[in-house]
C-alpha cells in the first residue's frame, strides 16, 4: 500500500468512526435535544451544571410547566416530584451563582412552555458572578455530538452503574440531588454547641452583576407571563444567627412586584424547621425531612394559586 493510500485509508475510518461516534449520540440522546422530547425520561448523571442546560433547551419546555432555581440549597434533596399535580423541575445547580444558573433559567423561561418559577433565595446565589466552570460553553450542544465531553460523560455513566450506591444523582429524574450517607451530618451536637456561642453577625455581599442577572430571570418570567413564587431558604438557625440577613433580604425583595408570592422561612413563622436538627444534613442543606417540610409549603402556596 502506497503512502497516499495508506492515509486515505486513515481518514477514511476516521471519518467512519467520527461519523458513527455522531449518530450514535444523536440516538441516544442522553440530553432530549432532538425531536419530541414529551414523555421521555432524562436523569443527571454528572456535570450538573452543563446537563441542566442542555435538558433546558428541549426536555425541559416539552415536559414540564415549571422550574426551581438557586444554589445547592435547592439542588439538594429538593424533590419536585413531591409538588403533586405540580410539573416542575429542579433547574438549581450545585455550586453555582445565579449568573450560571440563569443561562438555563431564561432558556426554558423564553420556551413560551412556563407556567411557574419558582426561586430559592440564598446568600451564596448572589454573592458572585463569575463562570465557576467551563462547562457553560457557547458550543456545549455542539459538543454532545462527539468530544472529550461526551466520552467523560459515559465514563461517568459507566461508572454510577455500576456502583449505584455512589451515584449522587441516581434519583435525579427532576433534577435534585440526593446526599449520600458519607455526606451526612449529625446535627444535633452541632446545634447544642453552636446555638450557645454570642451572636456575631457577618453581612453577606451582593454581587451587584449577580443582582442583575437575577433581575434578568425575573424580569424574563413577567414578560412571559410566569408565574412567580420565591422562598428565603430556611438556613439553620446557628447558621441563620450568624448572619446579617436583613440587608440581603431588603435588596432581594426590591426585585419582585407586588403580584409576586414570596415566603420568608428564615421569619418567626418558620422556626419549626430551622430549630430542628433533624431538618439538616449540615448547616445550610436540608435532610429529607427538612426537604419535605419545605416541599409540603411549596405545594399549598402551588395549590391555592391554581384554584
Amino acid at each position: 500500500m502506497t503512502s497516499k493510500r495508506y492515509a486515505l485509508t486513515a481518514l477514511f475510518l476516521i471519518a467512519a468512526i467520527s461519523s458513527s461516534f455522531v449518530l450514535f449520540n444523536m440516538w441516544i440522546d442522553e440530553f432530549g435535544l432532538y425531536g419530541d422530547a414529551t414523555g421521555q425520561n432524562r436523569r443527571i448523571w454528572t456535570y450538573n451544571r452543563a446537563s441542566k442546560y442542555l435538558l433546558s433547551l428541549n426536555h425541559i419546555p416539552a415536559n414540564y410547566e415549571g422550574i426551581l432555581i438557586g444554589s445547592s440549597s435547592s439542588a439538594s434533596m429538593i424533590d419536585t416530584r413531591l409538588l403533586k399535580g405540580h410539573r416542575i423541575y429542579n433547574l438549581s445547580m450545585n455550586g453555582a451563582n445565579i449568573c450560571e444558573v440563569s443561562k438555563a433559567a431564561l432558556k426554558a423561561l423564553k420556551s413560551g412552555k412556563m407556567k411557574n418559577l419558582l426561586i430559592c433565595l440564598d446568600p451564596y446565589l448572589t454573592r458572585n458572578s463569575h463562570m465557576k466552570t467551563s462547562e457553560l460553553r457557547p458550543d456545549l450542544k455542539k459538543d454532545t455530538l462527539g468530544s472529550l465531553f461526551m466520552v467523560k460523560f459515559y465514563l461517568y455513566k459507566l461508572w454510577y452503574t455500576l456502583q449505584p450506591e455512589k451515584d449522587p444523582y441516581r434519583e435525579s429524574w427532576q433534577g435534585h440531588r440526593t446526599f449520600l450517607p458519607s455526606e451526612k451530618i449529625d446535627m444535633r451536637k452541632i446545634f447544642e454547641k453552636e446555638m450557645a456561642l454570642p451572636v456575631n453577625l457577618r453581612a453577606r455581599t451582593i454581587d451587584p452583576k449577580a443582582k442583575e442577572c437575577l433581575k434578568q430571570v425575573i424580569d424574563t418570567a413577567h414578560e412571559e407571563d410566569v408565574a412567580i413564587l420565591a422562598y428565603f431558604h430556611p438556613r439553620s438557625e446557628p447558621d441563620l444567627r450568624q448572619i446579617a440577613y436583613g440587608d440581603f433580604r431588603k435588596e432581594m425583595l426590591k426585585l419582585f412586584e407586588h403580584n409576586d408570592r414570596i415566603i420568608d422561612m428564615t421569619g418567626p413563622d418558620y422556626a419549626f424547621i430551622r430549630h430542628d436538627p433533624r431538618s439538616y444534613n449540615d448547616h445550610v442543606h436540608l435532610s429529607a425531612a427538612g426537604a419535605k417540610q419545605v416541599l409540603d409549603l411549596l405545594r399549598k402556596d402551588l395549590d391555592a394559586w391554581s384554584k
